[in-house]
This record gives C-alpha cells, structure tokens and sequence, in this order.
C-alpha cells in the first residue's frame, strides 16, 4: 500500500494472505502493547538470532512484530547503556518490523505510517503506560 511495485503471486502455489486489522483490531493491538513481553534470543550467534528475528516476522502477526520490536528496542536500549551502537541485525529486523506493523496500522486507522508512533504514545500514555513501538 505504500510502496510502488506490482505483486506477482502464482495462482497455483499457496502463498499466505490475510485481511488487514480492522479498526476495532488495531485498537484492540495498540490496548495489548504494555502487556507483549520481549522475547529475546538466548544466543550471540549473530545467525541464530536473524533466524529468530525472520520466525516471528514469518508468523504474519501483528503481536508477533510488537513483540519484535519491543525485544529489539530492549536490546538496543541495553547496548547504548553500555556505550555501544545497536547491532546491524537488529537495526534491520526492527526497520522492517516497524514498517510493516505502522503500515498496518496506518491503513487500519485511517492515519498515515509516519503518525503512526505517535499515535501508540498517546493511546499507551492514555492507558497509563509507556509506549516503546
């Protein structure tokens, strides 16, 4: 939707698609977003952890890529404490993660990407807990 292209899908392949988050959906998601907890990698292997990364952006859930970007968030947040830069996987699992939830999210509520953040800190702040998508 906010990208240019065409998309080519084979008509005799099973390819997975699913209908975008309703409005009551995308609220309902944006609700649950203190609740997600991370759920990080165990290991430094630096292939392990995109293999990680790329399972739960495989499931297609929404839930799954807050819980990517909060996982990825709290790791960055921990390496910047230490004085080191996020890590190259990280910053590009958590780009793709945010690009694909705000776009939903986007479409679903009617706003565009780029408001997107700002409108989970208002909702979140509103719930009386502190946004980190």
């Amino acid at each position: 939707m906010y990208e240019t292209g065409t998309v080519y899908i084979p008509v005799d392949a099973k390819v997975f698609m699913r209908p975008i988050l309703t409005h009551a959906q995308a609220e309902a998601l944006i609700g649950r977003i203190p609740e997600i907890e991370e759920n990080p990698c165990g290991g430094k292997d630096q292939q392990m952890l995109a293999e990680h990364y790329r399972s739960l952006m495989r499931t297609h859930d929404c839930d799954d890529l807050v819980q990517l970007i909060k996982t990825i968030y709290g790791k960055n947040r921990e390496r910047t404490a230490q004085g080191k830069k996020p890590a190259r996987t990280e910053a590009e699992y958590m780009k793709r993660a945010e690009e694909l939830l705000h776009g939903e999210l986007a479409a679903a509520l009617g706003i565009t990407p780029e408001q997107v953040p700002g409108y989970i800190a208002a909702e979140v702040a509103q719930a009386g807990c502190g946004a980190e998508t």
